[in-house]
């Protein structure tokens, strides 16, 4: 998750490459239809637990769950599509989807045992080393609406410290330009694709143009995505590649609610 340190490179073992490359090749409206009210009946718990925090939080609608898909993402040949899975673990680069929670956690205390700094667990890929305060154990940390809510308030902290939704879903990996934006890229790709509003703009790099966002509370905004400009006011959306002052590192965690 929440690369506050300057997460390993995209094609890590598991979620990073063949993981994510599924996903973007089937992660298209035909395939799936999350926004579709009936198919949330049928979520997973990743899923479930990601629209919670996301309404929580008043996170963008969507946005946080096509983290988790990225971040985790299996095929769930039931649903016909790929969701966050609960029990992945990525150690130092080595990701595994395992089949239970018990197996989960008796994954993540072999690799600290084996002296494995960097664990990222869960839904949305925790790093264990990074937020040592997240969870109050294993169990917690692999418990969806948990992490999912960790998550949450993660992403918002981002956003209130870097001044967008691209910064922050950047940052969610790596503070390092080189690592953040392809990997913002694959999550504003995934997310016009199944959860902004019908007709809205999609492309490879994501949206175009400015997406709309309707949150939980009936709000809406403009987003503008990497390389959009406003017509209005002649403004770039920030980006990573423009903050020069930003740390490889940044300390901290959500603040309480």
């Amino acid at each position: 998750m929440g690369r506050i340190r300057a997460r390993r490179g995209l094609n890590r073992a598991g979620f990073g490459g063949f993981g994510v490359l599924l996903h973007l090749l089937i992660g298209s409206p035909a395939v799936a239809q999350s926004t579709d009210a009936a198919s949330h009946a049928f979520d997973s718990a990743c899923e479930r637990a990601g629209r919670l925090a996301e309404r929580a939080h008043a996170l963008p609608a969507g946005l946080l769950l096509a983290i988790g898909r990225i971040e985790s993402g299996r095929w769930d040949a039931e649903r016909a599509r790929v969701v966050p899975w609960p029990w992945a673990v990525d150690g130092g680069g080595d990701g595994r989807l395992l089949d239970s929670k018990e197996a989960a956690i008796a994954r993540t205390v072999a690799l600290r045992n084996a002296g494995v700094h960097n664990i990222d667990v869960g839904c949305f890929q925790i790093d264990l080393a990074s937020h040592p305060f997240a969870f109050a154990g294993l169990d917690q940390a692999f418990d969806p609406v948990t992490n999912a809510d960790y998550a949450g308030r993660f992403l918002v902290d981002l956003h209130a410290r870097l001044g967008s939704w691209t910064d922050a879903v950047a940052a969610y990996h790596s503070m390092t330009p080189e690592r953040g934006i392809p990997y913002r890229q694959m999550v504003f790709a995934d997310w016009s694709a199944r959860d902004q509003p019908a007709g809205a703009p999609a492309g490879a790099n994501g949206p175009s143009g400015p997406v709309v966002v309707e949150f939980a509370s009936g709000a809406r905004m403009r987003i503008w995505t990497p390389g959009s400009t406003d017509a209005a006011s002649g403004g770039l959306s920030p980006t990573l590649g423009a903050s020069a002052g930003l740390p490889h590192v940044l300390i901290g965690t959500p603040s309480p609610r």
